[in-house]
């Protein structure tokens, strides 16, 4: 018997933009779109398959509903359940489609799997001291659709699940929500591309949920939103909908730079929650935000704060876009750039929605992509400005249409520079080319026998070990190779520690130990190894294979003295100060054996140690107590993600 091929795609229907929306008239022919996702052979009820587990119930009423089955052969042949406000089968599609859809668009950019923050089992020992087990792999990311009651949906780092919540409008609601109905936050692509996000990034940054200055949550929710902000150009529908409505003016008013317009409305806001481009004020006039209206000097909230950073990253893409596209306005327009009263012709729509996903899609790569090339912790808005320009210059050499300058001018256009660069040029701003190819001609005869045998070890264990990532089929065996892959360079960046210490200070930014401080050295921890396959630039040849490895350290700061050296961790049962940490990522070329780039953040710069100092400082003052230990590494987020806190 002739054997049928097997299916490698599942198209699921959503809503594209929010329900209350999508049952206008005139949004009527964009308010459904439908995904086209990697076909899962393996999908239980729930939805339940390999990165992904919908657990829908409703902890305030104790009930749970009945599973969707997307295998079952009337919902495949249907593109799934359509879409339902009341149906919570729909609702468990929906969160599984968007989760899927924002996932493979980070694979794609990454350039492999997506693993989810491992789990760190804790345990008080018979002194009621914390002790921590060994980390633990973690399939799958826990959903509950119907989670919490209340205006808001978060990520929760400890189960490793997202929570999305439903509520009543009040009557006052705006004209996106109906007055006293309920409002899923769970119905919204914009809401759940965004916590899904904040997932996906705590697994590959740990550290940047941790509050060390106004920019790491800040960042956190930034990043979340461009996410989606960019995912919008995804659906061609919404897109040519918005390319007649503004004509092609992405600095007006659209839906295409906003966020959960339902929910926010369904709360008594008159707006979306977040606006990319402006907002509207006390008589309902949109007005463009501009650095004049918030400026990064006294904007430190994290939400307001990570709105600059959106500002300025969506601001490059309007400029390239308005590039893109500047012959077909001319052509449009008789040469005039100024285009003609009337409807926008069909022909002249769809190449405008063409270009808009396009520079869309190149904007989301840029900033995922720059996620290999950030400094393990405490990140700053400054540090991913070089981290997008480093990604970028390595994937693209010949930056022909000027992304990387329309960032650079937009990120100026903001106040937004990097403490650490000399000018705003892109040579300037591109992480240094590593230093770690070192001229062995300069080095004294141990440090050339220390560094020599450092980097044999370090080459071979590579090669070896990219060998064995072709073997691993699944993403708990990728996970199990990352692990042993830290254990073997941990040991070569310990062994290059002990026998020269400052060439491992100079090289990485590792220190071993303060001068004057007692004999244990901080511990260096191999936090994560990743490897990421990129396409070739113009003119070169074959998939290139980078390895991106970061390491860390941990100390204690005294803030009743500061100037005083860092101890180590281990000197303290109960740390009387705040935990610090340093560290870098290093980011390695496999080809060419090669290390093309090392992003550090010292555990030993004065300058660092006053400044996380006076924040932690500040926070306190302003009520907020910032992280002290591992255990309580999630407190500032939670507060930030909790019910009633905002998205």
């Amino acid at each position: 018997m002739a054997s049928y091929p097997k299916s490698t795609t599942r198209k699921l229907q959503i809503y594209s933009i929010d329900p209350a929306l999508a049952q206008r008239v005139e949004s009527l022919d964009i308010s459904v779109s439908t995904l086209r996702l990697r076909h899962e052979n393996e999908l239980l009820p729930g939805p339940i398959g390999e990165y992904v587990e919908v657990i829908d119930v409703d902890p305030a009423s104790g009930c749970s509903y009945v599973p969707v089955d997307l295998d079952r052969s009337e919902v495949l042949a249907t593109n799934g359940l359509a879409p339902s406000e009341s149906d919570p089968r729909f609702h468990q599609q929906m969160v599984y489609a968007v989760i899927m859809n924002t996932i493979q668009h980070f694979e794609s950019a990454l350039g492999r799997k997506v693993l989810w923050a491992p789990h760190t089992p804790r345990s008080k020992d018979k002194n009621g001291k914390t002790t921590f087990g060994d980390t633990q792999y973690v399939q799958r990311l826990r959903v509950y659709p119907h989670g919490v009651r209340g205006g808001n949906a978060f990520y929760d780092p400890e189960r490793v699940a997202l929570c999305f919540g439903y509520f009543r409008a009040v009557s006052n609601a705006g004209q996106s929500a109906v007055p006293g109905g309920l409002v899923f936050a769970c119905l919204s692509f914009d809401i759940v591309t965004h916590e899904t996000t904040h997932a996906i990034l705590d697994g590959l940054h740990r550290r940047f949920t941790e509050d060390t200055n106004p920019d790491v949550l800040a960042f956190h929710e930034a990043f979340s939103d461009l996410v989606a902000l960019f995912l919008h150009f995804n659906l061609r529908e919404v897109v040519a909908y918005e390319m007649r409505r503004i004509r092609a003016n992405l600095t007006s008013d659209t839906i295409l730079a906003q966020l959960a317009t339902q929910l926010s409305q369904g709360l008594g806001e008159t707006s979306a929650l977040r606006d990319a481009l402006g907002s509207y004020d006390e008589k309902a006039k949109w007005k463009p935000t501009t650095p004049e209206s918030m400026p990064i000097s006294l904007t430190t909230a994290p939400h307001d704060r990570g709105s600059i950073l959106v500002a300025a990253i969506f601001g490059a893409f309007v400029e390239i876009f308005n590039r893109r596209t500047a012959d077909l306005i001319r052509l449009a327009s008789g040469g005039s750039g100024v285009l003609p009263s009337g409807e926008l012709s069909p022909d002249l729509v769809g190449r405008l929605t063409e270009e808009a996903s396009k520079t869309a899609r190149h904007f989301l790569r840029i900033c995922v992509r720059a996620l290999d090339y950030c400094p393990p912790v405490d990140i700053t808005f400054g540090e991913y400005l070089r981290a997008m320009i480093t990604g970028d210059l390595h994937a693209v050499p010949e930056d022909r249409l000027g992304y990387r300058q329309a960032l650079i001018s937009s990120f100026r256009k903001w106040n937004i520079f990097p403490a650490s660069a000399r000018t705003m040029g892109v040579d300037s701003l591109a992480w240094n080319q590593f230093g770690g190819n070192v001229d062995l001609d300069h080095l004294g005869a141990s440090s050339k026998t220390a560094y020599t045998k450092f980097l044999t070890g370090w080459r071979d264990t590579v090669a070896a070990a990219v060998g064995e990532y072709s073997k691993q089929k699944t993403r708990e065996q990728i996970y199990a190779w990352s692990e042993d892959l830290k254990r073997k360079l941990w040991t070569h960046i310990s062994t290059l520690s002990t026998l020269d210490p400052s060439l491992t200070e100079e090289l990485f930014g590792i220190v071993e130990r303060p001068a004057s401080v007692g004999k244990k050295a901080y511990k260096i921890e191999v936090h994560s190894a990743r490897l990421k396959w990129r396409l070739p630039g113009e003119g070169e040849v074959g998939i290139k294979v980078d390895l991106s490895v970061t390491l860390t350290q941990r100390a204690i700061l005294n803030p009743d003295s500061p100037e005083d050296p860092l101890t180590d961790l281990d000197d303290f049962d109960n740390p009387p100060g705040h935990i610090f940490r340093g560290g870098s990522t290093v980011v390695y070329n496999v080809d060419t054996e090669q290390f093309l780039c090392v992003i550090r953040k010292r555990i030993n710069s004065p300058r660092r140690r006053r400044e996380y100092l006076d924040y932690a400082l500040d926070s306190f003052s302003r009520g907020v107590t910032p992280t002290q230990d591992d255990e309580t590494r999630h407190n500032a987020f939670r507060h930030l993600h909790g019910a009633g806190a905002g998205l």
